[in-house]
């Protein structure tokens, strides 16, 4: 089954400690104020030009401050799109071969989540650069050179592509079809994907880094313990399900930036 998801302002962690959740929208204003200022230019407003490149430099100047000390260049996902394939077993082919509700079996599980992530970011060194260059050239009135040095900023937003597993995502569709087992009264039936979702938790590593966070696994073991009661006809605490995707879904940004 495939799937494509667009991220806008996802947020990201830094060695150590979670950016400002604003660091990414900053960064998009970053762009559309350098847009502004083009615009501006254009018109030949030296005084709505300069007041949108000095806003951008002040964004640049707050996302300096809450980044880590180490990264140059500094760079900021802004957006990202994934693609994902998802791999149901075992299952029950249709002719199409799509998986629906009536072609899962009792142990239907999401055994495998491919993606390929495709993520924009802001060369934060680049553009404060550009924006220096930008605001000296509208001081001498110099209105080549300064739609010169903002149209630059355009071009600081790199993009990288990354293709392979997403344990955090295969986690997030397991819990989701275990609440919908629940949903239904099949509890039995909500033991293979609560099994898979701990098994995809257990794979989860933080990039940068060789130690796992104590929430990763105390969560792991929440969902093999719900595995184990509902292989004996148990359910769930109501929203337990729901707090633990809460958990993914932050687990997501602090680990791998996408949402």
């Amino acid at each position: 089954m495939f799937h494509r998801l667009t991220l806008v302002a996802i947020l990201v962690a830094g060695p150590g400690a979670l950016w400002c959740q604003n660091t990414p929208g900053m960064a998009l204003t970053v762009l559309q104020e350098s847009r502004l200022a083009q615009q501006a230019v254009t018109s030949q407003e030296p005084g709505a030009a300069l007041q949108h490149v000095r806003q951008a430099k002040s964004l640049l100047a707050e996302i300096h401050k809450s980044a880590p000390s180490s990264s140059d260049p500094l760079l900021v996902p802004i957006s990202a799109e994934v693609d994902t394939t998802t791999t149901y077993t075992p299952v029950k082919r249709g002719k199409s071969g799509e998986v629906t509700a009536t072609r899962m079996k009792k142990r239907t599980s999401i055994r495998e989540v491919e993606g390929d992530v495709t993520t924009d970011r802001l060369d934060v060194t680049h553009a404060s650069a550009h924006l220096d260059a930008a605001e000296a050239a509208l001081e001498r009135s110099d209105w080549v050179a300064a739609g010169t040095a903002l149209a630059a900023v355009n071009n600081d937003v790199v993009r990288t592509r990354a293709m392979g597993d997403l344990p955090l995502m295969k986690a997030r569709e397991n819990l989701e079809l275990a609440r919908t087992r629940f949903q239904e009264g099949k509890e039995k039936a909500a033991v293979m994907p609560l099994r898979s979702a701990a098994e995809a938790l257990a794979t989860v590593q933080v990039a940068g880094s060789t130690e796992r966070p104590a929430e990763l696994d105390a969560m792991r073991a929440q969902i093999e313990v719900a595995a184990r009661e509902a292989s004996h006809g148990h359910t769930l605490e109501a929203g337990q399900i729901d707090a633990w995707l809460t958990q993914v879904n932050e687990l997501q940004r602090k680990l791998v930036g996408i949402q």
